[in-house]
């Protein structure tokens, strides 16, 4: 459902992927599990209806998304929160800034469609 500005910019651990978040989703062999809360787990994108807002799964927690909005040259935004930290402290509207050429487990990238 529609998510209100706290949800989103204060606190997403009530419909994010976080540290001290707690939620059944299905696991990469097909099964349920429960992410115990205060556990940071990386769920398989779109595993649990508790991560989707407004049809999007995975805008809260997870994996923090590459975006194109530059920073400086060499750099790029990264948005949304990470599954190893909790909700009230890096919530859906976080914004952090990294080099596109590094990688980690806490980054990711979402594919997008565009219809005209």
């Amino acid at each position: 459902g529609n998510k209100s500005i706290a949800e989103i910019c204060d606190d997403s651990t009530s419909w994010g992927n976080y540290a001290n978040a707690t939620f059944t989703y299905t696991n990469s062999s097909g099964g349920t599990s429960t992410k115990s809360q205060n556990s940071g787990t990386r769920i398989p994108t779109g595993s649990a209806d508790y991560t989707k807002a407004n049809n999007i799964y995975d805008l809260a927690g997870n994996v923090r998304d590459w975006t194109l909005e530059a920073y400086c040259a060499g750099y790029r935004r990264l948005r949304g929160g990470v599954y190893s930290i909790d909700g009230d402290n890096r919530p859906a509207s976080y914004r952090d800034v990294g080099n596109p050429t590094g990688s980690a487990s806490i980054y990711g990238c979402r594919a997008a469609l565009y219809i005209r």
